[in-house]
């Protein structure tokens, strides 16, 4: 028998409730972001909601701007990972759509009103520059997907940062979109169909490419001849 397995058990236990306790103060916090605002909420009124401790908030959280932008810290992680289980075939600006539409719809279905709230309360410049920090790695992992799906080397080339700011600006703005609205249209159509515009851009950029390339090729030959 591995003496080992009683170790590994209580890690993986210590884990999950560790997984779970910042999973509840998330909760807490989302909620009264959205109720309260951002300004009037206090790290020890999200603790006190949370039945914990505020030291307790502190060793997950260090301050209230980490706090506000965990659902989207959490968000990248996951895309992080789901990323790196993206089939070998499947092109990044395919997987963009799926992941944008799927996150679009579970906003939309299960966190409607209160992401509504809470979006509109967190525009103060300090939270503003944590979820610009978050932005950045996103658009790093896209500039790479694209440059991939391209065959452009994202050093010597602009083109992959460009359309992964387009899609990235396209996505934001199609729920900056919605939460303007007070949620009174589709996200998950808004998104997907800035989403499909881009990748048209796309198409007519690798078609124009294409087309150049031939132009420069036939006029090559006609020259050596």
């Amino acid at each position: 028998m591995n003496k080992n397995i009683p170790h590994l058990s209580e890690s993986l236990n210590g884990q999950s409730k560790r997984l779970r306790t910042r999973a509840v103060l998330i909760e807490a916090s989302v909620e009264l972001f959205a109720t309260m605002g951002y300004a009037e909420t206090t790290l020890e009124a999200v603790a006190q909601k949370a039945n914990l401790h505020v030291q307790t908030l502190y060793r997950y959280f260090p301050n209230k701007e980490l706090l506000a932008v965990a659902p989207e810290q959490d968000n990248l992680d996951s895309f992080k990972v789901a990323l790196g289980e993206k089939h070998p075939n499947q092109t990044f600006t395919s997987f963009w759509r799926e992941w944008a539409e799927k996150s679009a719809n579970h906003t939309q279905t299960h966190y409607r009103e209160m992401h509504l709230q809470r979006s509109r309360s967190l525009q103060t410049p300090s939270v503003l520059s944590q979820a610009h920090m978050l932005a950045n790695e996103y658009l790093n992992l896209m500039e790479t997907g694209i440059a991939d799906e391209l065959r452009l080397d994202p050093k010597t080339s602009d083109y992959p940062r460009l359309f992964a700011a387009m899609l990235w600006e396209g996505t934001y703005r199609a729920h900056n979109k919605w939460v303007g609205d007070q949620g009174r249209s589709d996200v998950v159509e808004l998104v997907t169909k800035i989403i499909d515009d881009v990748c048209r851009l796309m198409q007519l950029w690798k078609s124009a490419k294409l087309l150049a390339s031939g132009k420069e090729t036939h006029t090559s030959r006609v020259t050596v001849v």
